[in-house]
């Protein structure tokens, strides 16, 4: 149900090994992957039992378990997500926004990042303004800012407790109500004329949003769904 490659979400490097963040200009969000981690991301993983004075721009997520998964008979459910079931997951931290241009621009500039090097392509032409979230970023590049922002990248159980709501088990962040674009950045406008009654009436852009444009979900958290590229 949930298409992995939507976001980039991050988490607090400190879960995963000792160092302080780095403190950059805008709150740094989040990056997804569907690459597992490696033993040495994970090992030592520094876990609260509560969540208390989450670090600037982050939230923190309780522990406990959480649903994820999907069953066969679940709407718009693939053989991958199957089955769905119940994990338990230890509290971490997790980016409260995407990560945007003008942040990654930074990492670019201080030699930790690389640009995707068909940046300067027209296609990209509508995902280059510093608040939108950066785009597009293969995992590698994703993990590269990680790494020099001082933190790593969620595991696929954490990411989809915080899209879903842990034992909650929305198909949405927001519920379970189908999306439109009062919800998130949704192509359905540009994609169906037919559908533009659930587009308050008008064609949308393909034109990126800025991060937070959009009510946050489950622990406050924006931007779990919604176009990328």
């Amino acid at each position: 149900m949930y298409n992995k490659s939507l976001k980039l979400l991050f988490i607090l490097f400190l879960l995963s090994c000792t160092g302080a963040t780095r403190q950059l200009r805008d709150p740094v969000s989040k990056q997804m992957t569907d690459r597992p981690q490696s033993e040495s991301e994970l090992a030592g993983a520094l876990t609260r039992p509560n969540c208390q004075n989450p670090p600037p721009g982050m939230v923190c997520i309780p522990g406990g378990p959480a649903v994820i998964g999907s069953d066969p008979t679940d709407p718009g459910a693939e053989p991958n997500e199957f089955p769905r079931r119940t994990v338990e997951i230890s509290t971490f931290y997790i980016d409260k926004y995407e990560v945007t241009n003008l942040q990654y621009d930074e990492c670019v500039k201080a030699g930790g990042c690389k640009y995707f090097h068909n940046i300067k392509n027209k296609l990209y032409d509508g995902y280059r303004d510093p608040r939108q979230p950066a785009s597009p970023l293969s995992w590698d590049k994703a993990h590269a800012f990680c790494k020099w922002a001082g933190k790593r990248l969620p595991t696929e159980a954490e990411w989809e407790k915080v899209a879903r709501g842990g034992e909650k088990a929305t198909i949405y962040p927001w519920g379970n109500d189908p999306p439109d674009t009062t919800r998130a950045s949704y192509n359905v406008c540009v994609e169906s004329n037919a559908a533009k009654d659930r587009c308050n009436g008008k064609e949308t852009s393909l034109k990126l949003s800025n991060v937070g444009s959009y009510p946050p979900g489950h622990y406050g958290v924006y931007d779990m769904a919604g176009k990328r590229i």
